[in-house]
């Protein structure tokens, strides 16, 4: 055969293998475009459990959830859904009834969400076909319980009596947890037969950084620092639906507090002073309380708290919030998603 030949053949052999491999590493780059860290956008399904019982801190991770769903990174980007009153065993406090129907219709949107305080059948009905849609789908289910896990336990059990695969409930649906005190309160049957039967995961809290007994570590999502709460409401943050979401987030807290100041609540929420000459302004007033031990002292209510993100945070693989000091890890989340910072869209 002529060498002429012979070079035109592999050349074009070579030209047709690297056209294979463009072709392929395309195909493969627009496979992984529709996921976002672990969670699959054209299939999965996220599941928010909030307890609301005892303290206020749900309601800033209501908050914060909502400021993400709003950012281009997540907005319209995947399918959701949110409980409320998803409690348990625990004794300490009450049901913090006030964040349904008005916060959670302006933080997640009408018919996305539903009160198992109100009504735990009809919620464990809901959620049920909701799941059950999405696995029978091939989807997976990721579960973020930021209370006890036992309304997620209804809910699966809700799943098998249709006839669903144990094998596809093992396999498809994520519990995700994050702190000890939640899985305290689940009833111990309840918890083992969850952690044997589903893909649970134990992850650490979000009050504060680096590892702990739960694994790796996660962001510190809390503060006693008054900054944040402040640059969220200020009339001067250009993103006026997290300043809309946080306003009423502080006013629902702060009005649950004073109903009651000398119950448990939120510390990091809830600020307590010595004397009444702390800096404030007329919209973070200083409250009064009187207490047993400690006679009367005051408080503020614009602290931040919301740890049960860091399920989320770790759903989502969201490096860009560091494992490291709250003030650093908050000031990440806030400069992305909250004041809207120049860096918070890169």
């Amino acid at each position: 055969m002529h060498r002429t030949t012979i070079r035109y053949y592999l050349s074009t052999i070579f030209l047709i293998a690297v056209l294979m491999i463009t072709v392929t590493a395309a195909a493969q780059e627009a496979a992984t475009d529709h996921r976002i860290g672990r969670f699959d956008t054209t299939k999965d399904l996220l599941l928010l459990n909030y307890d609301f019982k005892p303290d206020e801190d749900d309601i800033h991770a209501v908050a914060a959830m909502s400021c993400m769903l709003e950012h281009p990174d997540f907005k319209d980007q995947f399918n959701y859904y949110a409980v409320s009153g998803a409690y348990a065993t625990q004794k300490k406090g009450g049901y913090i009834h006030t964040v349904t129907p008005e916060f959670f219709n302006l933080a997640f949107g009408k018919g996305t969400w539903t009160d198992a305080h109100d009504d735990w059948e009809a919620s464990v009905l809901v959620v049920k076909d909701k799941m059950q849609a999405t696995l029978e789908s091939g989807g997976t289910v990721f579960v973020a319980d930021s209370g006890p896990s036992d309304f997620t336990y209804d809910v699966v059990q809700a799943l098998l009596g249709t006839g669903l695969s144990p094998e596809v409930v093992k396999e498809q649906v994520w519990v995700i947890q994050h702190h000890d005190w939640n899985e305290k309160n689940t009833r111990p049957e309840r918890l083992a037969w969850l952690k044997q039967n589903t893909r649970y995961i134990r992850i650490n809290e979000g009050n504060s950084s680096g590892p702990g007994s739960r694994g790796e570590g996660t962001p510190a999502l809390q503060s006693n620092d008054r900054k944040w709460i402040r640059a969220a409401t200020t009339a001067s943050n250009p993103n006026t639906r997290a300043r809309q979401l946080w306003r009423q987030a502080y006013q629902l807290s702060h009005d649950w507090i004073a109903r009651s100041p000398a119950s448990w609540h939120n510390k990091a929420i809830k600020i307590m002073h010595d004397t009444p000459d702390v800096q404030s302004d007329p919209s973070f007033p200083i409250m009064v309380g009187s207490y047993k031990r400690k006679g009367i002292r005051y408080y503020t209510c614009d602290g931040l708290a919301f740890p049960d993100l860091v399920i989320v945070w770790w759903i989502f693989e969201m490096d860009y919030v560091p494992v490291d000091t709250s003030n650093n890890s908050i000031r990440a989340f806030w400069e992305r998603f909250v004041v809207n910072t120049p860096e918070s869209n890169k």
